[in-house]
C-alpha cells in the first residue's frame, strides 16, 4: 500500500489522476519548483491528511 509520497524538486506539475483512488495515501511532501497541481490529481484519496 502506498502511504506516503515525496515529490522531487525538479517536478513542476502534477497531472490529472496522478494518484487517483490511492485510498491508503496519507501524506504528500511537495518538492520545490512545483507550480501546478491538477484538480483531480488526488481524487478519491480518502485517507490523505497532509
Amino acid at each position: 500500500m502506498l502511504k506516503t509520497i515525496k515529490l522531487y524538486a525538479g517536478m513542476t506539475s502534477l497531472p490529472a489522476s496522478s494518484f487517483e483512488n490511492c485510498s491508503s495515501l496519507e501524506a504528500v511532501t511537495l518538492g520545490q519548483g512545483l507550480v501546478s497541481i491538477d484538480n483531480s490529481a488526488f481524487k478519491d484519496c480518502r485517507s490523505l491528511k497532509k
